[in-house]
C-alpha cells in the first residue's frame, strides 16, 4: 500500500484513504485521472471505480441495492457482464451466492428499463463488476480494465513459478531501485527465471509506462 501510495502521489493525484490492500483516490477529472492510474501504476493489481455503498444484511438487500443503481448511465444492455463478490455475514455465507444476487439485481434493472437482460460471460466479459460486503455495507465498483494490471502485455510465456509483474515492481521499490537507477547503478538477478525483475527494473529506470504494451488490447469499461 505504501509503494502504491507513493506512485499515486507522484502522478499528482489526491490520496483520500490508505487502507489495507487498497488506496482510495479522489478523482477530479473523470477521464484523465483513471487513465493515469491504468497507464502508469506499476504496483496496482486492479483499478476500481466506486459506484455505490449501502447498508446490506440479506440477499434481498443485495438485489435491491444493486437494482437501484442507474446502470444505463454506466453501460448498455448489449454488453456482457461478470461479477466478483467478496465478503460474508450471518445470512450471506457463500460468495457465489452473493455474486448471483448482484447479477439478479443488475438484470432486474435492465429488464424493467429496457425489456432485455445483459448476457453473463464467465470469461472475457466486457463489463466486470466487483461487489464487497464489509462491516454491514455493500460496496459496488466497476473494474475499469476488466483484467489484472499485472498483465503488462509483453509476456508470451511464463515459467513454472511466475512472479507477478506488479509484485516485482513493489519489491524493487521497497529495495530502493529507483534511486539506484538514477545513480546509474546496475541490477543483477542471478536467478532471473523469465526475467520479471529485470524487465520491470528496466521499465522503471527508463520511465516506460507499464500500461503502454497493454494499451491496444486494454478494454476500458467506460
Amino acid at each position: 500500500e505504501t509503494s502504491l501510495n507513493c506512485e499515486i502521489e507522484a502522478l499528482r493525484l489526491s490520496v483520500a484513504k490508505l487502507g489495507v490492500g487498497a488506496v482510495e483516490v479522489s478523482i477530479n477529472d473523470p477521464v484523465q485521472d483513471p487513465l493515469k492510474c491504468l497507464m502508469h501504476l506499476r504496483v496496482a493489481n486492479r483499478v476500481y471505480l466506486f459506484i455505490q455503498s449501502e447498508k446490506a444484511k440479506t440477499a434481498d438487500d443485495l438485489r435491491n441495492i444493486t437494482k437501484s443503481v442507474d446502470w444505463q448511465s454506466i453501460f448498455s444492455v448489449d454488453k456482457t457482464i461478470s461479477i466478483t463478490f467478496k465478503g460474508q455475514n450471518e445470512q450471506i455465507r457463500n460468495e457465489m451466492f452473493g455474486a448471483q444476487c448482484i447479477k439478479d439485481g443488475v438484470c432486474d434493472y435492465f429488464t424493467e428499463a429496457t425489456g432485455r437482460r445483459p448476457a453473463v460471460a464467465k470469461r472475457d466479459s466486457q463489463i466486470k463488476l466487483f461487489a464487497h460486503l464489509n462491516r454491514g455495507y455493500l460496496n459496488l465498483y466497476l473494474d475499469l480494465a476488466c483484467k489484472s494490471l499485472h498483465q503488462r502485455g509483453y509476456r508470451f510465456k511464463q515459467g513454472a513459478a511466475p512472479l507477478k509483474e506488479n509484485v516485482a515492481s513493489g519489491l524493487l521499490m521497497q529495495a530502493g531501485w529507483m534511486q539506484f537507477a538514477k545513480d546509474n547503478l546496475s541490477l543483477i538477478d542471478p536467478f532471473c527465471g523469465s526475467g520479471t525483475f529485470l524487465i520491470e527494473a528496466w521499465q522503471m529506470a527508463t520511465d516506460c509506462a507499464p500500461g503502454l504494451a497493454l494499451g491496444e488490447s486494454l478494454q476500458l469499461a467506460w
